[in-house]
């Protein structure tokens, strides 16, 4: 598996941390998750407005998320 270094502000290691501790994995897996998503976002939203709507299960939209690529 290919590897690389990144450097990342002291609040987004404590951010990584928390995330990583709460859902039980590794801060390398927390990290190729949100690339993924990343990617897959970039992907589906490709050529739109890229906004994504978080929903309730209502139906009702709470937020709308607009990415800058």
């Amino acid at each position: 598996m290919p590897r690389t270094t990144l450097e990342y502000s002291g609040e987004l290691e404590a951010k990584l941390m928390t995330v990583a501790r709460e859902d039980g994995r590794t801060k390398a897996e927390v990290f190729r998750r949100a690339l993924s998503q990343y990617f897959k976002i970039r992907e589906e939203t490709q050529n739109q407005d890229r906004k994504i709507a978080v929903i309730d299960r209502n139906g009702k939209i709470i937020k709308e998320l607009v990415f800058i690529f």
